[in-house]
């Protein structure tokens, strides 16, 4: 009998310690590979859940390292999965049909004297086994035996599919073991491109990294991050500060490292991923930006309950 897994806190550190415990391999869950292509190097997040997907990418430069990066790739893979069940269900397959006329059957088996030909009645009960009746065509005429047939299996069908739940293809861990040397090897293939994409240097200067809850209808469905709203909160940010850094610790990429040539800093939702939709509207004021140690440790757990903690310890106050 297959175990269901059960995406709980425990069930996390456990994919982290495995994760990174070897150090000369990381060990890859399913729904996470390695991205290397062109100018892109990335761990990416691919999860399915019912007829939604969620697709996420964490980036070698916004996560700060390889290893950091898939790190948060496993903390959005199981924040997906904690909060979104597989429900969709599907017909059995060898179902009886709906259509009382397709269930039954002119049949002639072998008697003591003569053929014994009756129509033959099939149904579902109301557990799904299966039933029949006979009416002897000798007894009851062919026309009324067929009658009688028929109007057995109309009454005594149930009418609703026998259906069972499609599985999970996460229901079993897997993992995919690749080398810590060559994901570095090939990380470092090709630079990052110095072209610059936005207007404002400020803002193409820094790498924010924050998860948006729009769900939005292409051939998927995807939870979405909004760069434009996450680029307004840095511009934002730093039209105040005049500097970025963490909202909680105060820490600051920058003047930690000095020979930095883009600033680090992360974007968090004041409210969860999970506990987003689409009529919800989503404000600046409604995100946090926070390094990289922070952001992990608001998800060890109940993020709402673990940012009202973390400000106390800080002493930062609610907006």
């Amino acid at each position: 009998m297959k175990s269901t897994i059960v995406y709980d806190e425990a069930n996390l550190e456990r994919t982290l310690r495995t994760a990174f415990e070897d150090p000369t391999e990381y060990k890859v869950p399913k729904g996470i590979i390695r991205h290397d292509y062109d100018r892109t190097h990335a761990w990416r997040t691919l999860i399915a859940r019912d007829t939604a997907k969620f697709v996420e990418y964490f980036y070698d430069g916004e996560s700060g390292s390889i290893e950091n990066g898939l790190r948060r790739a496993i903390l959005y893979r199981h924040e997906i999965l904690s909060n979104f069940d597989v429900t969709l269900t599907a017909d059995f397959k060898r179902a009886l049909s709906a259509d009382p006329e397709k269930r039954i059957k002119k049949v002639s088996e072998p008697g003591h004297l003569q053929p014994y030909v009756h129509w033959r009645a099939t149904w579902h009960d109301a557990n799904y086994n299966r039933k029949t009746a006979s009416f002897s065509v000798t007894k009851f005429g062919d026309t009324e035996a067929r009658r009688m047939a028929l109007e057995a299996a109309t009454a005594n069908h149930n009418p609703v599919p026998k259906q069972y739940r499609l599985p999970d293809a996460y229901a079993t861990e897997r993992w995919r073991s690749m080398a810590r040397d060559e994901v570095e090897r090939n990380a470092s293939k090709n630079e990052l491109s110095t072209r610059r994409r936005h207007h404002d240097p400020a803002v193409n200067e820094s790498h924010p990294f924050g998860h948006e809850g729009a769900r939005r209808f292409q051939f998927h469905m995807a939870i979405e991050r909004d760069r434009a709203l996450r680029n307004a909160k840095v511009a934002q940010f730093l039209a105040v500060s005049g500097r970025l850094y963490c909202e909680l610790c105060g820490f600051s990429f920058r003047d930690r490292f000095p020979f930095l040539q883009k600033d680090i800093i992360e974007v968090n939702h004041v409210m969860p991923l999970g506990q987003l939709t689409s009529a919800m509207r989503v404000e600046t004021k409604d995100l946090m930006l926070v390094c990289s140690n922070c952001h992990t440790a608001l998800h060890q757990g109940d993020a709402t309950e673990n940012l009202a903690a973390a400000r106390a310890l800080f002493g930062v106050h609610d907006a």
